[in-house]
């Protein structure tokens, strides 16, 4: 017997294996149900178009959204057996029950959470020097950012060290965090800044001010297009870093008028808001039996 084959075996009796990241599928998990489940509810090309591949068996919606572009990427690929079923996104069930449970931490200033993502292509960072420096002088709020993971990798970056960089702006308003989970910091922000991140879908269950900064332009390059227009109508959009406290006093201002448009979002970007993990149990016990 060979190497690989015995490796096979000694696995044999896993019967369900569950992914977060579609391409991670092990070689030698080959007999029993691949069930895919999202960490986040960013509708990233690239990301979605590891269906395509095939691989995976099932896999676990989380909302009317991301339903629709996955069975049409799965539809004429090699995944066209794939079975794509609304379930919603575990990953978010303690968040928003705890929304439910606690009130917001009191800060001395508003608390802005910028959490900028990362891309495999470091041309499509959308973070960049000068809006930091921007963010730094801002006096009335106190600023957090949480980096993408991958983003204090210079490796990964083309060599920019961000992590270096961020340093140079700390201060006592202005907070790097590293630690824990985006999670863990998301219900102490009194409003928020993203880019094509999937935490800019997950704040909306927070119902409060956010902002958008990346380009319509690197929002279609990243995003599905058709999923563009709900965001931008959702969050203001920062399109300069030119007196950006008038630009963020104002969206704080307009979180108002955008309500309805941050609803229409969030009930199409999630199924079952809070009780996911439950749904995705139930499911998986049918689906392995």
């Amino acid at each position: 017997m060979s190497e690989a084959q015995f490796q096979q075996k000694k696995w044999r009796f896993i019967d369900v294996l569950l992914v977060t990241e579609f391409a991670s599928v092990p070689w030698w998990f080959c007999s029993g149900l691949r069930i895919g489940l999202f960490h986040g509810a960013g509708p990233k090309k690239g990301y979605l178009e590891i269906l395509g591949q095939g691989g995976i068996d099932v896999v676990f919606s989380p909302g009317p959204t991301f339903l629709r572009l996955q069975r049409n990427i799965v539809k004429d690929s090699p995944a066209q057996k794939t079975r794509v079923i609304p379930i919603g996104l575990p990953a978010l069930d303690d968040l928003y029950l705890t929304t439910q449970r606690r009130k917001k931490p009191a800060n001395d200033k508003p608390l802005i959470l910028y959490a900028p993502s990362w891309h495999v292509d470091p041309s499509l960072i959308a973070m960049d020097e000068i809006f930091l420096q921007q963010l730094s002088t801002l006096e009335d709020y106190h600023i957090m950012i949480r980096p993408h993971p991958n983003l204090l990798v210079p490796e990964k970056c083309a060599g920019t060290d961000w992590r270096q960089i961020l340093k140079r702006y700390e201060h006592d308003g202005f907070e790097v965090s590293i630690e824990g989970s985006t999670y863990d910091q998301l219900h102490r922000a009194d409003a928020m800044i993203g880019d094509y991140s999937s935490v800019l879908f997950e704040y909306l269950i927070f119902d409060r001010p956010g902002f958008i900064y990346a380009s319509e332009d690197l929002l279609n390059t990243v995003l599905f297009p058709s999923t563009v227009p709900p965001l931008m109508a959702a969050y203001t959009h920062i399109q300069t870093t030119d007196r950006l406290s008038d630009v963020i006093a104002a969206g704080m201002v307009a979180t108002a008028r955008l309500r309805e448009a941050r609803q229409e979002l969030t009930d199409d970007s999630f199924y079952n808001l809070g009780t996911a993990s439950a749904v995705a149990a139930k499911k998986i016990m049918h689906l392995a039996c």
